[in-house]
């Protein structure tokens, strides 16, 4: 299955570089109908949740690599973040750079962007802001309760 060996490259990385925090889109946002967002989110979230485990990737550890946990798992596009980022100061660069993608972004998609980062601003007390939902390996495991952290 391509999500498997997805699952398992991201894996290896994160045993070579031992990242702190893993970063990906919110595999359960409501209503996310890109079929590469949810599939992507779930890969990453799969791999955070197994990388440290060493019976996972048994070829990692016969290459020298060791199992890591990354502290955090963070999600973006997320319903129900619990950090919140001033990026005001960064606005009209991340604007350009979005814009460069043409065949992806829209001046319509682009002003509902420029929006949506106001009314999270606008949640946290500044101009502009990102959210996101931060958690660690324990929330990703039988926990009822995830969505509420």
């Amino acid at each position: 299955m391509a999500t498997t060996r997805l699952r398992d490259q991201i894996i290896s990385l994160i045993r070579i570089y031992k990242p702190d925090l893993v970063l990906t889109v919110d595999p359960w946002l409501t209503y996310e109908a890109h079929r590469d967002h949810r599939e992507t989110g779930l890969a990453v979230s799969e791999a955070f949740l197994l990388s440290g485990l060493p019976n996972v990737n048994r070829a990692d550890l016969e290459c020298g690599l060791e199992p890591h946990y990354p502290d955090y798992i963070s999600y973006y596009w997320t319903r129900k973040p619990n950090v919140y980022i001033d990026v005001s100061p960064w606005m009209e660069l991340k604007f350009k750079a979005i814009a460069a993608h043409k065949s992806q972004f829209t001046e319509g998609s682009l002003a509902l962007f420029r929006k949506y980062f106001e009314l999270l601003g606008r949640r946290a007390g500044h101009s502009y802001a990102e959210a996101f939902k931060v958690m660690n390996s324990t929330a990703l495991h039988c926990n009822v309760f995830a969505e509420e952290l």
